[in-house]
């Protein structure tokens, strides 16, 4: 077996390739989160998306009951 290159670090905070750093989340640039409207065209919002989800939709409605029933048809598949 030929050794090729030495990794070290992990995913959630550097990363170096044969003693050489190549990612440092401490020196990463952040940039601010954006809110994603549910009803957004571009880019669009994934109908997979979980503010999607029946019972949610019927909770934000007021429909308790039926957002309960939605919930278990999700829980239970």
């Amino acid at each position: 077996m030929t050794l090729v290159n030495k990794v070290y670090g992990n995913y959630m905070g550097y990363m170096d390739f044969d003693q050489v750093r190549y990612f440092d989340v401490r020196k990463m640039d952040n940039y601010p989160l954006e809110d994603l409207p549910r009803d957004s065209k571009d880019p669009i919002c994934l109908t997979s998306d979980s503010r999607n989800r029946a019972d949610l939709t019927e909770l934000d409605a007021g429909r308790v009951e039926q957002a309960q029933t939605n919930k278990n048809m999700i829980e239970n598949i």
